[in-house]
């Protein structure tokens, strides 16, 4: 797979990931889902982004990919992190 695919494939990833996690202001849960890794929007989003990019890295069989999406809900989880405490102060 040429790098360029898999470069639009990470951004496409992360940006579904995020939405994902967007979803847990929008929509109302279901009591049975109302428990941290998925009414948090800081831990759907980081937990999403790394299960779509492990499951990618396996696909592919690429360590690169792997640790690339590891770092990319990281970095998922501190910008979401930083926007949640500058909303608060």
């Amino acid at each position: 797979m040429c790098y360029s695919a898999l470069f639009i494939l990470f951004i496409a990833l992360n940006l579904l990931s995020m939405f994902i996690g967007n979803l847990v202001e929008i929509i109302k849960l279901p009591k049975w889902l109302n428990f941290k890794p998925i009414n948090c929007k800081k831990c759907l989003s980081t937990w999403s982004s790394w299960t779509l990019h492990t499951i990618v890295a396996l696909s592919i069989c690429s360590w690169l990919y792997f640790i690339a999406g590891f770092l990319g809900g990281l970095v998922i989880f501190i910008l979401i992190h930083l926007e949640e405490k500058k909303r608060w102060e």
